[in-house]
């Protein structure tokens, strides 16, 4: 079947000039009614996007909400697992070592030789979990670049303490008895 224009070129009705100016008035009046409809519609489309932008800003949020959250908690566990490892056995004493946390005086019962290296800052306070743990300042000091909060209590070292420290550290025989009945 042939178009209305196409008959009526046929018929004589109309001439060629006639149809194509007709053609183009039909096609800007097509092009007008698509300019009218997408500026209806761009104005709905701006408030769906707006709407989408909004979401995705409210998304994001809470997304690095949750992302900090786990980043916290796996911090936690971290020094949980850290604490835990490397804490020392068996310091039960008869002594007691008391310190601050919290505002609030805490004490330990421990021995004699761990109160000394608590002292000399050798060994130091943690917590996890509401619980105490005595652990070795090497360790304390990795937990203090981590979490601050978990190390209760780290006596700093006197220049004393760190030479024999290093003196024992330095003497290859350090791990040697010598007899008392060694003669020369």
């Amino acid at each position: 079947m042939s178009s209305l224009a196409d008959q009526l070129l046929k018929s004589g009705l109309v001439s060629k000039q006639a149809a194509r100016s007709a053609q183009a008035e039909k096609r800007k009046q097509n092009k007008q009614k698509k300019k009218k409809g997408t500026i209806e519609k761009t104005e709905v489309q701006l408030e769906v996007e707006k709407a989408a932008q909004e979401q995705k800003l409210k998304d994001e949020a809470l997304n690095e909400q949750k992302r900090v959250a786990a980043a916290a908690k796996e911090q936690q566990e971290r020094v949980k697992q850290i604490i835990l490892r490397n804490a020392l056995k068996d310091i039960e004493g008869e002594i007691e070592y008391k310190f601050t946390f919290a505002n609030v005086i805490k004490k330990l019962w421990v021995t004699p030789k761990l109160q000394q290296d608590l002292v000399k800052g050798l060994l130091a306070v943690v917590t996890v979990d509401d619980r105490f743990y005595i652990v070795l300042d090497q360790v304390a000091q990795r937990l203090n670049t981590i979490d601050e909060t978990a190390v209760v209590l780290l006596h700093e070292k006197s220049e004393a303490t760190q030479a024999q420290i290093d003196e024992e550290v330095d003497d290859p025989y350090a791990g040697y008895e010598i007899p008392d009945d060694l003669m020369w």
